[in-house]
């Protein structure tokens, strides 16, 4: 049985990186729905109807524990993917606020997020509910996607831009800033070079992938050969080539499926 992820397009790669370097002899199944990314601009409608076709595919295929590695889909659409699909398991991912809540010092906490995520029922839940007490601002930063997404450098006027979009998570006084969407742990490095070094960046993908363990022994899913299957309904050529690149590997050969 392998272990199927799907986001948006390539963001939850991040998570599926921290997955395979803790557990590396698994099989992997990972959608990229790149000809509709970003979704963090979609309607909550769309985000739900293309959760669902990607789920069946990955079933299809074989796939009983699903992470849906996609914010945007997690806080908004997750809950209903279990209750249609109840013969299969799901990870979501949803912004750090509890982790960043336990470690902040002033109290103010950012989140850097797309705009489907800071409108999803479970993201307002989870800030309800651990951050009494403290104050967040959520910053969009849909720009950030496609940037991951297109393979662009941070030259000097993407740094200017850059600097710009993380200006309110500074001028508010956050000392904790959240990477609320999957692309942005690709984008870790240039985040923090325009941060003060005092804020602490968040990023949850190695608890992601913790709680992925956790599932495999419970459900006994049996270990595989470590191979992983990548498809995108997006170019294949491009995907193959920002796969390898983002996985830090040799080469990936995309398969396509259905936009």
């Amino acid at each position: 049985m392998p272990i199927g992820f799907f986001d948006s397009g390539v963001g939850g790669l991040s998570i599926l990186r921290h997955t395979i370097t803790l557990l590396p002899s698994y099989d992997y199944l990972y959608i990229a729905d790149s000809a509709n990314c970003p979704w963090g601009e979609r309607d909550n409608n769309f985000i739900l109807n293309r959760s669902r076709q990607l789920t069946r595919f990955l079933a299809e295929y074989g796939a009983r524990l699903i992470v849906v590695a996609c914010n945007s889909a997690s806080t908004n659409v997750i809950d209903q993917l279990r209750v249609d699909f109840p013969e299969l398991s799901f990870v979501g991912v949803e912004p750090g606020v509890k982790p960043a809540s336990e470690i902040t010092k002033n109290g103010r906490i950012a989140v850097l997020a797309t705009r489907a995520t800071s409108r999803g029922n479970k993201y307002i839940r989870t800030k309800e509910k651990h951050t009494q007490g403290k104050s967040v601002i959520t910053v969009a930063a849909p720009e950030l996607v496609n940037w991951v997404e297109h393979d662009r450098e941070i030259n000097f006027c993407r740094k200017a831009k850059l600097s710009e979009i993380l200006d309110p998570a500074i001028s508010f006084g956050a000392d904790t800033l959240v990477l609320g969407c999957t692309h942005f742990p690709f984008l870790i490095e240039q985040i923090k070079a325009c941060l003060p070094d005092e804020i602490t960046v968040i990023d949850t993908g190695d608890a992601v992938a913790r709680q992925v363990e956790r599932l495999c022994k419970s459900l006994e899913i049996e270990h595989g050969s470590g191979k992983l299957r990548v498809f995108t309904s997006g170019d294949v050529g491009v995907a193959s080539k920002l796969v390898a690149k983002l996985m830090c590997i040799s080469h990936m050969e995309c398969e396509t499926i259905e936009k």
